[in-house]
């Protein structure tokens, strides 16, 4: 974060001198469990038990919204502020461009590929208006970040499990079709640029993707 900062800071007016950024860039991370730093606890995927068991005590569209996750390995945010005029639907599998999504400023495009089951799952939810949000938790306004996490929350506390966050999901996907259909489909399917962030989930080839959607 410091780095970035003074990388910005000789972008804007240069604030500050490439001398000094240089020399931070020369200065080791903090080695794992070898300071006082905090650790932050990996996201591992969630069971699938631990998933159905949530079914009975949440909202039919959030559940919808879960099932999504699953069968197309989209981050909680994609789901969330999903609308028809990003989704092309031109094909046997429909293609999900977001309007916002993480890598975005690195100019690298992003493409959830919707198979048959996604289909059926967001049909009810299509509206008149494809400028709309297709999931709202109140008319106009879509789920938001805190608000999704604490849907699941509720959810695992009355089927007396423990706690699940969405983001979850999508590890739980990339594991999924790993297993089922390798390492090179998983990285695809989730927009991952490299083999090695994938491996971290458990040549872009859309058509190869869109094989492996139909069969999920």
């Amino acid at each position: 974060r410091i780095r970035k900062m003074f990388k910005w800071a000789l972008s804007v007016e240069a604030l500050t001198s490439p001398d000094i950024l240089e020399m931070l860039r020369a200065v080791d991370g903090l080695q794992k469990n070898r300071s006082d730093a905090k650790e932050s606890k990996p996201v591992k995927a969630v069971k699938r038990s631990a998933v159905d068991a949530v079914e009975p005590h949440i909202k039919p569209m959030l559940w919808s919204m879960i099932s999504l996750q699953l069968v197309t390995g989209a981050r909680p945010g994609e789901i969330r502020l999903m609308k028809m005029e990003n989704i092309d639907r031109t094909g046997d599998v429909w293609e999900y461009r977001p309007a916002e999504h993480k890598l975005e400023h690195k100019d690298i495009d992003r493409v959830i590929f919707i198979g048959a089951e996604g289909q059926r799952l967001l049909l009810p939810y299509f509206k008149a208006n494809p400028a709309q949000y297709l999931f709202e938790a109140r008319p106009g306004k879509p789920y938001t970040k805190d608000s999704y996490c604490r849907a699941m929350s509720r959810a695992c506390k009355k089927a007396k499990i423990d706690s699940w966050s969405p983001n979850q999901l999508r590890h739980t996907a990339a594991t999924d079709i790993r297993k089922r259909f390798g390492l090179e489909a998983s990285r695809v399917i989730l927009g991952h640029s490299s083999a090695d962030t994938t491996l971290v989930y458990a040549e872009r080839d859309y058509e190869a993707a869109k094989a492996v959607i139909r069969q999920m």
